[in-house]
């Protein structure tokens, strides 16, 4: 995911419809999303990644923030989520009618179903999209039947359980916490750097461990990363990936250090002392 430059016509700033659902900062956001996607009017739907490019140098915007702006261009029908590949997009609606793309590039998020992209054949990294409408208002129509049939009384069919999904779903909630976690210990949201490091602590020894060098950094006094660095380093040499592993470990470095005091206790013993232990064995 990038930048990229984008036309913003004169009518969105008197856009009412715009005006009447979102205030300043999320009609900030829509632009920024419309700049985030690619040629194909799609791209990730990643609140993470839209902290990182949109707002670097912003303390006061954290996940919650980008998420509720979000949430509220999918109700409006700005943003169409959806998932292709395995991955979940967003495909902003009428990106084509405003934007005038000359050559667009290929596609670097996959489309969702009602949007092709077909190559020239005398240059293939450039070409044309095609929108099938008729595929789009059936999606939509469908997404809008959901919403209805969610509030009546009758329970809705369970859907089949999709492992990998869920699975993805689970993992990207437990990072998030993570995040939250250093967010709220700092009183800051991280900074891009600071995030990248944290993404390589769980990355190496997972959430529950990067929370736990964490908690540890904060107990100990030495608050700052350089110290849950020597943590994580010092567990994942170890091969060190649970909690356990980790309460396992804090046992047997107890007992060691144990049997070092009571080792030297020993060297400095009276000959009398000496005499004494050797005559109670």
């Amino acid at each position: 995911m990038r930048l990229h430059n984008r036309q913003i016509k004169a009518a969105f700033w008197t856009d009412t419809d715009l005006i009447r659902h979102l205030d300043r900062d999320g009609r900030m956001f829509y632009i920024g999303s419309i700049q985030l996607a690619d040629d194909s009017g799609c791209l990730e739907d990643d609140p993470l990644a839209f902290k990182l490019h949109l707002y670097p140098g912003d303390m006061d915007v954290d996940l919650d923030f980008i998420q509720r702006y979000r949430d509220k261009l999918v109700e409006i029908d700005k943003l169409i989520p959806y998932e292709s590949c395995g991955k979940k997009g967003l495909f902003i609606k009428n990106f084509h009618k405003h934007q005038s793309l000359k050559n667009p590039a290929p596609p670097g998020v996959p489309l969702p179903e009602w949007l092709t992209w077909e190559a020239f054949k005398s240059n293939p990294k450039a070409g044309k999209y095609t929108i099938n409408h008729n595929i789009l208002n059936g999606f939509l129509e469908s997404s809008y039947e959901v919403l209805t049939t969610f509030f009546q009384p009758e329970p809705e069919p369970e859907p089949e359980p999709n492992i990998n999904n869920n699975d993805h779903d689970t993992a990207s909630v437990e990072i998030a916490e993570v995040y939250k976690c250093f967010e709220q210990e700092f009183a800051r949201p991280l900074s891009p750097m600071e995030i990248e490091r944290v993404s390589g602590w769980i990355n190496e020894v997972g959430t529950s461990l990067t929370i736990e060098a964490l908690r540890r950094s904060v107990l100990s006094g030495n608050f700052n990363f350089k110290y849950m660095d020597k943590i994580v380093l010092g567990w994942k040499k170890k091969n060190v990936r649970t909690l356990q592993e980790v309460a396992e470990l804090d046992k047997q470095f107890e007992q060691n250090r144990q049997n070092k005091n009571n080792s030297v206790k020993s060297s400095r013993a009276s000959p009398d002392e000496k005499l004494k232990r050797l005559e109670a064995l």
